[in-house]
């Protein structure tokens, strides 16, 4: 094709002459001529707009063309196009030439029918008994133009839609030889959709073991079956990447010339395995947090015998004296135990947030700022003013950020800075949600490559003393907020997290819920108090704790025991003025049921909560499932007086 790129802008764009053109430049060849608005043109292009043939082309916010001459287009680029604009130009010429191509075969077909209609007007006047078949000549050309006109348009609807599919598409030969392809298929093969693979073969571009395999099994296989699905592993031309592609491959044959080709569909399959991997991850840390659940329920149970009786034996002894250092010291290491079951709980169901709509920078900066304290570590902010809110647990996301940070700090011994950065990202095609993006960025040694497929595996570490839970807690943790993490890093020069948390839309506020039934509030010293738990030294660690306390105390195993005592005593006349339930009874009635059962016995009766699943949604809405208050597992003397207290005052504990 003969054409010609001129611009009237300066600098002109790449690809393009920047120079005025002359009366000749236009009228011998295809012409696109690049200018800053059409009106520019126009002065020139008045007097040829009739026997040029090209497109002038102006900057715009959108995409367009409309036609202002028999073969001559206006072509309006949007901002997005520009860096792709000569190969645009290209092709609208390549497509103007086309239906020039189409219009002279038209015009010819017409001069046809114009030759016949003269022939058919003079052969009626001196033969009229011809005009039933020349009548019938004249309706089958006219047939054969609109026929040849459809083809036309659907060829280029089918082009369209080829050049636009996110899936590749192309033939072969079976000699190998690329016949066509389309963008997406020398994406996938090359890296870039403009690179041309039409004429060359698949030699060039799968490994030897996967050509052989190709032109010994599968093109023989599609030649006798019609079909074939499957994986190959295509080399990226240019590079040794090798990348894993799925292949319909099926047949086909030329029409002049029956030669049998293969048609193919393939699609990259990196995104699939990637969210396959993503699944069986998630899969991992579900199995992962069944177990840990149930391991950190059964281990606070222990941690709430031993904090209550170490608490106990601390009352009888003197504070400074060496029985009770040690008790303090066994006090210290029971409570970080109990930190450690709630890192535990994290990966269980009852780790599930307690949500509420809140700005997420100030979480972000005090859990950094925290971390931060006493190290040689800078952090450099960058939060912008309008960041959106977000449904988050604000103790979870804190662990989160802690958790990253840490990491950071570890990574840099020698000191450094690290960056923290939010902001908004909107959704985009409709697809995907309003999100925050938060970005933790350190400069420190980077992770091999070979260990960042497995840094959210549960207990996977390269630190010595490590428990390889901090970023496990983290997806695990972002995960159940609706979220994503990665990561991305540079072996010896930096580490990048990346999280999203989906945008919350603020709604107004509802007017608190009014408790039908009141409970009443305690009466000051001794109390009758029903402890229900399923493990025996928890009830007998509480009565002890109770009945120092000064209280008269009554036990039950289960929620059925539990009603059955309390039923008891109303009808004795000294009723239960206080319940301290357990939330689980593995196989039994639990608090959350049994509660119900004593409101019907006495509706003012106060219930107090408890679990070693401290973040467990009804521990934080303990007053809409009927409880008077919530103590978590394990549970120190003064915590569990403190309750009392409260309820005692009528305060909400």
């Amino acid at each position: 094709m003969n054409y010609r790129f001129f611009s009237l802008t300066n600098p002109s764009p790449e690809g393009f002459t920047c120079q005025r053109p002359e009366k000749r430049d236009l009228l011998g060849s295809h012409v696109a001529l690049h200018a800053c608005t059409i009106e520019e043109c126009t002065g020139l292009m008045d007097q040829f707009t009739e026997r040029v043939a090209g497109l002038i082309i102006t900057p715009g916010e959108h995409f367009s063309y409309k036609p202002i001459g028999p073969h001559l287009w206006h072509l309006q680029t949007s901002q997005d196009a520009r860096y792709k604009l000569q190969e645009i130009a290209e092709f609208t010429l390549r497509q103007i030439e086309s239906g020039l191509a189409a219009a002279e075969e038209i015009t010819q077909l017409r001069t046809q029918l114009e030759r016949s209609l003269r022939e058919h007007q003079e052969a009626r006047r001196e033969h009229g008994h011809q005009s039933t078949y020349l009548t019938e000549k004249v309706q089958t050309l006219r047939d054969e133009v609109q026929k040849r006109q459809a083809i036309e348009a659907q060829l280029h609807m089918y082009k369209i839609f080829s050049e636009k599919a996110v899936q590749g598409m192309g033939w072969i030969n079976l000699k190998g030889d690329v016949m066509y392809a389309n963008p997406a298929a020398q994406k996938i093969i090359t890296g870039a959709p403009e690179k041309n693979i039409i004429g060359t073969n698949i030699a060039d571009f799968f490994p030897p073991d996967e050509h052989a395999r190709i032109m010994n099994e599968i093109i023989p296989y599609v030649l006798e079956e019609g079909q074939w699905s499957g994986e190959l592993r295509v080399k990226r031309i240019g590079t040794d990447e090798l990348i894993p592609i799925g292949d319909t491959a099926s047949l086909i044959h030329d029409t002049q010339t029956g030669e049998p080709l293969l048609a193919n569909v393939i699609y990259d399959l990196r995104d699939q395995r990637r969210i396959e991997e993503e699944r069986i991850k998630i899969k991992k840390l579900e199995s992962v947090g069944q177990l840990a659940g149930g391991i950190a329920h059964d281990f606070n149970n222990l941690l709430s015998c031993i904090l209550g009786n170490i608490s106990l034996a601390a009352e009888s002894l003197e504070i400074n004296s060496d029985a009770g250092h040690l008790l303090e010291d066994a006090r210290k290491a029971t409570l970080q135990a109990k930190g450690l079951t709630q890192q535990l709980l994290t990966f269980a169901e009852g780790g599930d947030p307690i949500r509420k709509t809140a700005s997420i920078d100030n979480v972000i900066k005090d859990s950094t700022e925290f971390v931060l304290h006493g190290s040689n570590i800078k952090c450099r902010y960058n939060i912008p003013d309008d960041l959106w809110k977000a449904e988050i647990d604000a103790g979870q996301i804190s662990q989160v950020i802690q958790n990253l940070v840490l990491n950071a700090i570890e990574a840099m011994p020698d000191g450094g800075s690290i960056t923290v950065a939010c902001g908004n990202k909107p959704a985009r095609n409709g697809h995907d949600a309003d999100c925050i993006k938060i970005m933790v960025i350190d400069e420190g040694c980077g992770i091999l490559q070979e260990d960042l497929e497995r840094v959210f595996d549960p207990y996977f570490t390269t630190k010595d003393g490590a428990s390889g839970l901090g970023l496990s807690i983290c997806h695990s943790i972002i995960s159940k907020h609706g979220g994503s993490i990665s990561i991305e890093s540079h072996p010896g020069h930096r580490t990048s997290v990346s999280i999203l948390i989906p945008r919350t839309v603020e709604k107004a506020e509802e007017p608190a819920a009014v408790p039908l039934r009141e409970s009443q509030p305690l009466e000051s010293g001794k109390l009758r108090i029903l402890v229900m738990d399923d493990e025996p030294l928890i009830r007998k660690t509480c009565q002890r704790i109770l009945t120092r306390l000064g209280h008269e105390i009554y036990t039950a195993k289960d929620g059925n025991e539990a009603v059955e005592v309390y039923r008891r005593q109303q009808q004795a006349n000294a009723p239960i003025q206080l319940s301290i339930m357990d939330l689980t009874i593995p196989g039994g009635l639990g608090g959350q049921y049994a509660v119900k059962a004593v409101k019907e016995i006495d509706p003012g009766a106060l219930v107090i909560v408890a679990s070693g699943y401290s973040s467990d949604p009804v521990m934080a809405n303990y007053t809409e499932h009927g409880f008077a208050a919530a103590i978590a597992k394990p549970f120190e003397i003064a915590e569990l007086q403190e309750v009392i207290n409260q309820l005692g005052r009528g305060a909400p504990a």
